[in-house]
């Protein structure tokens, strides 16, 4: 599906007169870009664990002049129209001929995600009003299409080992295995987690050197459920998988159904171990650190046996707080793991 993004250059105190002139039209899903809220990133300024991590390239975006930006389904069947663009300047700039108020427009999505289903007569005063209001503004207009953002990232999702023994590749790509290795295939869909970061090949490497064959495991925040495969891998007898989202729950199946082991794997939805009554050898939670110290309370509770927990997505300068959660829940922490920015725990319950 196609759609037209409007970008709206204004001051920084003219953005919230220009947020409430485009609620007047109906358009309230939108984009704040405002330099002002870099502040928010600084050290002085941080509202504390939430901004552990900042990627530079979020950095860059406050660097941007102040715009509020915002998406409308274009017109169906018509390419780089529709919507309230229509055809433009050919720079980028609506042309107020596109909106002509008794222009009659069928009816289709409304403005943002949500495509509330709007009458041609709301849709035609909205393309009116909007082609005003860009008249006062700085204003660039372009086309998307959702299949761009859904799989834009899929060219740069390659084969790559990721531990000792296993392989992580697209389900969509081939990859001939070398002697001794394990290839594990993925298609992420919409869920969390390709495989390749830090946080996952650390917890896979110390799920290598620990886990038993035979072992039951749980695997809370399964994601893709990447890790629940690398269980089955490993020999474990059954998986039960826990996430959140639905969208991991159905990327978790369905990958358990691309690498033969769905007979194995069994995914729920849910949040942590919140309702569980499963007990297992080994608890498997590649979170972030707020998530595994409070997780970490609960695990032993289904713990069987030697109690094996393995935790990461713990970013550097938390370290401490998530190993005195584990120990302070019966754990010893017996094997860790650092790479890049982030660290992982393997620790078995205190005999």
């Amino acid at each position: 599906m196609k759609y037209k993004e409007y970008k709206i250059y204004c001051e920084q105190e003219g953005l919230e007169a220009l947020e409430a002139e485009l609620a007047k039209l109906g358009i309230e899903e939108i984009i704040i870009n405002d330099p002002t809220d870099a502040e928010l990133f600084s050290p002085e300024k941080s509202i504390g664990w939430f901004w552990n991590a900042v990627d530079e390239s979020v950095l860059v975006q406050f660097k941007e002049r102040p715009s509020v930006c915002f998406y409308i389904e274009a017109e169906e069947g018509a390419e780089g129209s529709g919507g309230a663009a229509g055809a433009g300047d050919g720079a980028g700039r609506p042309g107020a001929a596109d909106l002509d108020p008794s222009d009659s427009r069928t009816e289709r999505g409304a403005s943002g995600i949500a495509r509330e289903r709007l009458s041609a007569d709301q849709i035609r005063r909205r393309d009116w009003g909007l082609t005003q209001l860009l008249k006062s503004y700085d204003a660039s207009v372009s086309t998307v299409d959702d299949q761009d953002w859904l799989h834009k990232w899929e060219e740069y999702y390659v084969p790559s080992r990721i531990s000792e023994h296993f392989v992580v590749k697209p389900d969509w790509k081939e990859y001939d295995p070398k002697p001794g290795e394990q290839v594990i295939s993925i298609d992420p869909g919409l869920a969390f987690g390709t495989g390749t970061s830090a946080t996952t090949y650390l917890v896979v490497r110390l799920m290598e050197k620990w886990l038993r064959p035979g072992d039951t495991v749980l695997d809370v925040g399964c994601g893709t459920g990447i890790l629940s495969v690398v269980a089955d891998r490993l020999g474990a007898s059954s998986i039960l998988a826990v996430d959140i989202d639905p969208e991991a729950i159905d990327s978790t199946r369905r990958n358990a159904r691309i690498n033969g082991c769905e007979d194995k794997i069994q995914a729920v939805q849910g949040d942590l171990t919140k309702g569980l009554s499963y007990h297992a050898d080994a608890v498997v939670a590649n979170l972030i650190s707020d998530l595994v110290v409070m997780l970490s309370p609960d695990v032993a509770a289904h713990c069987r046996g030697r109690g094996l927990y393995i935790s990461s997505g713990i970013i550097d300068g938390t370290e401490d707080r998530c190993r005195k959660a584990i120990e302070d829940a019966g754990f010893e922490i017996i094997d860790s793991l650092h790479d890049d920015c982030w660290t992982a725990f393997a620790a078995a319950l205190k005999q």
